[in-house]
Parts: structure tokens; C-alpha cells; sequence
């Protein structure tokens, strides 16, 4: 059997990108995110009260074997999580209130955020160190239920960066979250590498 790649073009000295899920209602949702977000070395946060639960034993059901690799940090409530967001650069709420669009947004990584790292689950900055990681900058890529949206905290965001995903069909009514997030997610990476390289 051959041996799992990485892809070629992710160096080790990267931007260090937050995704943040508030109160997601789906289990599924959250596990391909989870997956995506460990394909590309983002971290999760995840932001209660949850429409699942995440203990070990949903979690075997629902066969995510890669769960225990992701970089997670949960919170209790958004008032606990706020009080953390102006350590992880600079935020973005993925809305429908929103009027500007991913497609021209050119995302602001930030300095060099190494002092506002902090442990999530077993991963530690010196095990980042002893691998050769450097992150240089930081932003956090955020997004609302699958039912609610970001609603619930609309009048506390509203002089935040608002960004949509524009669609070309009447027929839906939006994309899937998971998928937003993959959107979201790979854009950010893309631009970063785009602008290295050119």
C-alpha cells in the first residue's frame, strides 16, 4: 500500500488559521470540517451548545478515526469564546448579512502572532517547534449554525468584516456548511501561497 503524501506546495513556515464553528447543529458537518481543517493544518474551535454530541462514543459511530489528530479548542458559550478572538488575528463572520464577497476579499494574515499561541488538546508549541513549524501570522475564518446562521450574535458583529460566498443558482438557498468552510478554508491558503510566490 503506498504511503499517504502531503501535498508538495504547504511549507513548514505558513500563517496559522483559525475555523471557528458557532453552535453547529450536525455531526456530520463537523467531522468533514474536522477533516478538512486537519488536511490543512487549521485549527477548530467550536463554539456550544451543540445540536450532537462529541464524546468519544459518537464520535467512534460515526467513524472519525481521524477526530483525535484535530487541533481543538471548545468553548462553553460565544462570551467565552469572544473573550479569546482578539488573540487569533484577524476575524472574518461568514453571513448572509453580509454585503462584501469572498471573491474580493484579500485576507489580512497579520504579523507574527507566535506570542498568542496557547495548547490545544496535545498539541504544544514545542512539539510544533521540534517538527519545524514556524507560523508567521494568523487569521479566523468564522461561521454560524446550519439553521441559524450567525443570527443569534448579529447586532454584536455588525461592524466586523462580513463576507458571503456568492452562489449562481435561485435554487439553493446556500451552500453546506462543511462545504462553505472548505471554500473559506482553501482561499485562504491559496491567496497566502499566491502572494508568496509572486
Amino acid at each position: 500500500m503506498n504511503a499517504i503524501k502531503s501535498l508538495p506546495t504547504l511549507p513548514k513556515s505558513r500563517p496559522r488559521i483559525n475555523v471557528v464553528l458557532f453552535e453547529p447543529k450536525i455531526h456530520w458537518n463537523t467531522g468533514n470540517i474536522g477533516r478538512t481543517c486537519l488536511g490543512l493544518n487549521a485549527r477548530l474551535h467550536l463554539i456550544k451548545p451543540y445540536g450532537f454530541n462529541i464524546d468519544d462514543k459518537s464520535v467512534r459511530r460515526a467513524g472519525l478515526d481521524y477526530w483525535k489528530h484535530v487541533k481543538l479548542k471548545e468553548y462553553d458559550n460565544w462570551n467565552d469564546f469572544k473573550g479569546v478572538l482578539p488573540s487569533l488575528g484577524k476575524a472574518y463572520f461568514f453571513t448572509k448579512f453580509a454585503r462584501n464577497s469572498l471573491m474580493d476579499t484579500i485576507f489580512d494574515y497579520g504579523k507574527n502572532l507566535t506570542s498568542n499561541r496557547f495548547e490545544i488538546e496535545e498539541t504544544t508549541v514545542e512539539s510544533e517547534e521540534k517538527s519545524g513549524e514556524s507560523e508567521i501570522g494568523q487569521l479566523t475564518l468564522i461561521f454560524g449554525s446550519e439553521t441559524e446562521g450567525l443570527t443569534a450574535i448579529k447586532d454584536q458583529i455588525q461592524n466586523e468584516e462580513l463576507l458571503y460566498i456568492p452562489q449562481d443558482s435561485s435554487h439553493i438557498r446556500s451552500f453546506n456548511l462543511s462545504n462553505s468552510v472548505t471554500i473559506a478554508l482553501w482561499e485562504a491558503h491559496r491567496q497566502y501561497y499566491h502572494n508568496k510566490n509572486h
